[in-house]
């Protein structure tokens, strides 16, 4: 189809077949003169040979037939005549005769052969009477007379015979004249075809040599052409070449320019070769650079056109964008969609016949708030850093996995392949030696960081049997770690995915539980050991579902936190417990101060300290009533921020706190810095600090540490008066927990403002 829509677009062809049209119509006319011709003689023929001689025929027999009867009446007068009827009556029998011969089968003819023998008969009557004796009784009068008669009756008949030749000639002559017509006609229809091709064919004639023209010019101007332009025989000898091919060839390495040219440039150009125009494109490698050569074929020249170009920064572009395509732009790490199809193949492969396989999906915690805080610049140069402690960790592992791969899908998101496990330890052994990877601080932008991974891991097969199915149930897993706090890794179990959709519809109804005023305020007192008196109560919140029931902040809180909605939400429970604390005073209760744990995305906000400041002003409640408490691990994630916000705030009067101590990987460097005037132990220690050495030195060595640093040290969890006796031996400053109060409502919490609470120990 493409070969002939080119013949159609090719004027020389056009000429050809308007040279066939012409020749065919000429044909035509031919025929169809020739033929009216031949009809137009035909009758002329009859009309010369038949017609007009049988009128003469006709007139001699008549003015025979005159001659007769006078010659009667001459011898009726003189008796001497009758040789000469004889002869005149031959001769009217042989125009008679011709005039059969010549019309044939006319009907008068046969009337007019029997009128002439009647009136030879009258003449024998005649000469009988008249040889024997004068006429005198009139006895031969009768017969003239009957003879004239008769005579008359023959120029009649012959009249008629003479009007059907007539009637004949006329309806020839009417057949000629229009055999004649459609003669001029058809001269006239060929004429204005002659004349329409005729347009036609001055058009592609000058359509021919415009392009011919201007196929000349630029074969004569490719001199001007920056790109190697090369002409060719059609054997494949040059001919010709530009500047620029003599200067590509010596980029090749060479002086000639064949270089430039396929090895087998002659059987490509035979293949080419044909009545109309071609024009191809070979790519080919010569030395180190990519080259590309359009062949045009140009037969009315009888030559060939190259085009040569180097591609080889085309080449590399392309490879770039497929690099691009299968690779993360950030950390030139496979991306997602290489993992779907690297696994997809690798798992259906023959080759791998079914064998145990692992997905892990890695989180890095609390990204989110780096980008918030510091910027997405800094957000990408950490990504790079994480990218490159993961790599490094993978390779230290190669012993335990040495087939595994690192994948960036996007974000803070991360995953291994791993194609086939030793056993099924593997997974788990890899996902420990991440988190002890990341035990060990970044630093960027010259900051320190600390990070910690959440992974989600997923067995091939049980867990999945594709990509896709391993990538969502990897990530039930990895979710599930972050809603625990996030550093840790989870296998897939199936029940995730059923969490997975209640955790999205709790998303769903938390985003409307403040208008709906389901949220509630919880608090737990801690208590001063020495005196017993509540030294303040920490504001916990919970949520008051109207089908799920009273949940905990570790069931909707990291859902908060990933959805946004933990500032909103942080900003009401301050308002909350700020508006609480000052109902109490107004009502008389001693002075308490309320304490209000602050979210990641909360503290790294640019305006935590004007938010702080706004709730205090509304409320009226005094700065040093505040207590504002923020994870280790908060406070590590940018030392330098936390240090000027944690002053900003403590120049309002607001009082800090250092939650969760212990669980971090701040040091006393870091740790002096900070305007704090609490340091709480994590409940994971004073659990365990009746009956486990490590953690009782833990807790001693946080209180000692807490003293040296002038601040007060609290201690969480505590539920047992053995574990209470400790924590006063080690003259810990505060305790809460189970032993004095679990958190209660408001209105529960009030008896504790009144008197001292001491458990015996």
């Amino acid at each position: 189809m493409e070969r002939f829509s080119l013949a159609i677009k090719d004027p020389r062809l056009r000429l050809r077949g308007m040279t066939v049209i012409v020749f065919a119509l000429g044909v035509l006319f031919s025929v169809l003169i020739v033929a009216y011709s031949q009809q137009v003689l035909d009758g002329s023929r009859r009309l010369v040979r038949h017609e007009l001689p049988l009128l003469a025929r006709i007139a001699d027999l008549k003015v025979k037939l005159a001659r007769q009867e006078a010659t009667l009446y001459d011898y009726y007068a003189t008796s001497d005549r009758d040789a000469e009827y004889a002869e005149s009556a031959r001769r009217s029998y042989t125009l008679l005769d011709d005039i059969e011969r010549s019309y044939g089968d006319a009907e008068p003819v046969p009337s007019i052969r029997a009128a002439l023998g009647r009136l030879d008969g009258l003449a024998r009557r005649l000469r009988g009477p008249l040889a024997a004796a004068p006429d005198v009784e009139g006895e031969t009068h009768p017969v003239l007379v009957r003879a004239s008669e008769i005579v008359r009756e023959l120029h009649a008949e012959l009249d008629v015979l003479a009007g059907l030749i007539e009637a004949r000639i006329f309806a020839r002559a009417t057949e000629t004249q229009e055999t004649v017509g459609r003669m001029a006609q058809l001269a006239i229809l060929f004429a204005m075809a002659i004349f329409l091709v005729a347009v036609f064919v001055g058009y592609y004639i000058d359509l021919y040599l415009r392009a011919s023209l201007e196929r000349r010019r630029l074969a004569v101007f490719a001199e001007r052409n920056p790109n190697p332009v090369m002409r060719l025989t059609l054997d494949g000898e040059i001919i010709y070449a530009n500047t620029a091919a003599l200067a590509l060839a010596r980029r090749v390495g060479s002086t000639s320019v064949r270089v430039l040219l396929p090895e087998d440039l002659k059987e490509r150009l035979a293949a080419l070769r044909g009545p109309m125009e071609r024009y191809e494109v070979w790519q080919y490698q010569r030395e180190s650079l990519s080259l590309e050569c359009g062949i045009h074929f140009l037969p009315d020249l009888n030559i060939f056109h190259a085009y040569v170009a180097d591609v080889t920064e085309r080449h590399l572009n392309e490879a770039k964008l497929v690099f691009q395509a299968y690779h993360h732009p950030l950390t030139a790490l496979p991306n997602r969609r290489m993992f779907e199809e690297v696994v997809d193949k690798t798992l259906v492969g023959p080759e791998h016949g079914g064998k145990p396989a692992a997905m892990l999906k890695v989180g890095v915690d609390r990204f989110k708030v780096v980008i918030e805080t510091l910027g997405h610049a800094v957000a990408e140069q950490l990504l790079q850093a994480i990218a490159a402690r993961l790599t490094l960790a993978l390779e230290e592992s190669r012993e335990l996995a040495p087939n595994a791969t690192l994948y960036h899908f996007e974000g803070d998101l991360f995953a291994i392949f791993v194609p086939s496990l030793a056993n099924n330890q593997v997974p788990a052994q890899l996902a420990e030696e991440l988190t002890e990877a990341s035990a060990q601080p970044l630093y960027v932008a010259g900051r320190e960081f600390f990070v910690s991974f959440s992974t989600g891991i997923a067995i091939f097969p049980v867990d999945g049997r594709h990509a896709a199915e391993l990538i969502k149930n990897a990530d039930s897993a990895m979710q599930r770690v972050r809603n625990q706090g996030g550093g840790g890794f989870r296998l897939y179990q199936p029940e995730m995915n059923a969490m997975a959709a209640r955790w999205l519809a709790l998303e769903s109804h938390l985003r409307h539980a403040i208008e709906l005023g389901e949220l509630r305020l919880y608090y737990q007192p801690q208590v001063d050991i020495r005196t017993g008196r509540v030294a303040s109560l920490e504001a916990l919140l919970r949520w008051e579902h109207p089908q799920w029931g009273l949940l905990l902040p570790k069931e909707f809180v990291r859902i908060a936190e990933d959805s946004g909605m933990i500032l909103p939400i942080g900003d009401w429970v301050l308002r909350e417990a700020c508006a609480q604390n000052r109902a109490w005073r107004d009502q008389g209760f001693p002075p308490v101060r309320v304490a209000v744990n602050i979210s990641a995305r909360q503290f790294y906000r640019q305006h935590l300290p004007q938010t702080v400041g706004a709730v205090l002003e509304h409320t009226g409640l005094p700065p040093d009533a505040l207590e504002l408490e923020i994870t280790e691990s908060i406070a590590m994630e940018d030392v330098e921020r936390t240090a000027a916000m944690l002053h900003e705030l403590k120049d309002m009067g607001v009082r800090i706190a250092i939650d969760d101590f212990g669980t971090g990987f701040s040091s006393l460097a870091y740790l002096k810095r900070f305007p704090i005037d609490k340091l709480k132990i994590d409940q994971s220690f004073v659990g365990q600090v009746t009956s486990d050495g490590s953690d009782a030195a833990i807790v001693r060595a946080v209180v000692t540490l807490g003293h040296a640093l002038k601040v007060r040290v609290g201690a969480e969890g505590v539920a047992t008066a053995e574990q209470l006796a400790r924590l006063r031996q080690y003259e810990c400053d505060e305790a809460q927990g189970e032993l004095y109060s679990a958190p209660a409502p408001a209105r529960e919490i009030e008896a504790f403002l009144h008197a001292p609470h001491r458990v015996a120990t």
